[in-house]
């Protein structure tokens, strides 16, 4: 039983692949069928329009105007009988028949009852409905009714009290009341206080919305918490697809970002800031220089600098890389007494090596000392030291806890001190390297 299933599963992958390669294509006696990607007829042209498979089937309209699906072998698999039919959503379409919509599943059997005017496609669980509508006029269409929500057992799930509905996406549908449009989700509380003249579904993360009328309205976006966050200001304007959406402004067609920015207004708010923070940075140098204070020993306390915290960067540097490759060890074999003890006395001799000579650099910046309040760099190297040695203390605490296992379980504590206090280290490593430029700047060295 179990290799029957594991066959049918195989079966109906390899369908919905072989389907994603079949296209519609018009042939020279206007009728439809289906080619191949490489170009090769494989379901004769036989019909009066095909549609593109989805989920596996296609569906198809024959010369008497009735809709139907096939496979992807041409197979009927569902009778091409309805007055009009929609592409298979979340297992369902819904079908026409004798002026009423209901929904079928892949087998044709009639899952929600042909009752409706008019229906939606299942998205999220969920379709809109219209129902009590009246058709008529010259040119027979549907007019009145209210629409709601249904599930896929048929049961209604909103109220049908609106006067238009769309689909469900990214867990919001816009619905009509009057002539105004509004949001709601599957509680049926309202997304804002929203009252616009049109609207679209959510796409990653937006929707548009339109004031005004069709032919002078405009259109921005708003995002799913009902903030407006681009302006109504769009002749046109399209779904967000992978960051950008199409739009219409003053009749000239562009994309734009999240933002309402197009890539010439990007390109012009990227050029600003860059000069903008090369302003700063020139600023921040001159007044640097203007405001100096030069020294004698400027020279002097730079080339201890120079010669001295290379070292202590390569012992600190080498403790690191041998605490974090137990922490690798550890995610790799799990915890072996014997092993940590031994990578234990490894982080404690570099630990030691590491903070003999942090110590030596700190007894050479001793005879600074009466300077410091003249010379900035003997501040911020005695900062970086501190900073190694806290990080050198945080790995020698890792270290005791991995030589006592089982002791404490404080292993995340650890964890976390060594983690902050490289971050700390990092900081003002960084913050000193970047300082020593604008030193040498400052005293013409």
């Amino acid at each position: 039983m179990k290799k029957i299933v594991v066959f049918l599963v195989a079966l109906m992958l390899t369908n919905i692949i072989n389907a994603q390669d079949l296209k519609p294509f018009k042939s020279d006696k206007e009728l439809w069928g289906y080619k191949d990607a490489t170009g090769k007829e494989i379901i004769p042209a036989r019909y009066n329009f095909a549609w593109s498979f989805t989920e596996g089937i296609a569906r198809v309209r024959n010369k008497k105007m009735k809709y139907g699906f096939i496979d992807v072998t041409g197979k009927e698999v569902i009778p091409i009988k309805y007055e009009d039919a929609k592409d298979f959503y979340e297992g369902l379409a819904a079908v026409k028949s004798d002026d009423k919509c209901g929904f079928i599943d892949k087998t044709g059997n009639v899952i929600i009852p042909l009752r409706y005017d008019e229906v939606g496609n299942f998205s999220e669980g969920l379709a809109s409905a219209r129902s009590g509508a009246v058709r008529g006029g010259k040119y027979n269409t549907l007019s009145g009714g209210k629409y709601g929500f249904i599930d896929k057992s048929g049961n209604e799930i909103i109220a049908f009290k609106y006067d238009g509905a769309g689909d469900f996406s990214e867990g919001f549908a816009y619905v009509k009341v009057g002539k105004k449009y509004h949001f709601i989700d599957k509680k049926e509380e309202e997304l804002g206080l929203l009252d616009y003249d049109d609207v679209g579904d959510f796409s990653e993360g937006m929707a548009k919305v339109r004031i005004g009328h069709y032919f002078d309205g405009k259109w921005g976006y708003i995002d799913t918490t009902g903030k407006r966050v681009i302006d109504v200001k769009f002749e046109e304007a399209g779904d967000f697809y992978k960051g950008e959406a199409s739009v219409k402004l003053n009749g000239k067609s562009m994309y734009i970002d999240k933002t309402g920015s197009n890539d010439e207004e990007r390109k012009k708010i990227a050029e600003q800031e860059a000069e903008r923070k090369k302003q700063e940075r020139k600023a921040l140098v001159d007044w640097a220089i203007a405001n100096a204070i030069r020294d004698t020993l400027a020279k002097e306390v730079l080339t201890l600098y120079l010669n001295e915290d290379n070292k202590v960067f390569n012992k600190v540097t080498d403790l690191q890389k041998n605490v974090e490759s137990t922490m690798i060890f550890s995610e790799k074999y799990g915890f072996d007494k014997r092993n940590w003890i031994i990578m234990s006395t490894e982080i404690d001799n570099k630990a030691k090596v590491a903070r003999e000579q942090i110590n030596t650099y700190k007894s050479m910046l001793k005879k600074y000392e009466p300077i410091r309040e003249k010379n900035e760099l003997i501040g911020k190297i005695s900062t970086n030291l501190f900073r190694m040695n806290e990080f050198v203390t945080a790995c020698e605490l890792w270290s005791q806890y991995i030589n006592t296992l089982g002791a404490h379980d404080n292993g995340k504590t650890e964890l976390d001190r060594v983690a902050d206090s490289l971050i700390d280290l990092k900081k003002s490593d960084d913050n000193l390297r970047s300082f020593i430029q604008l030193y040498k700047k400052r005293n013409s060295l």
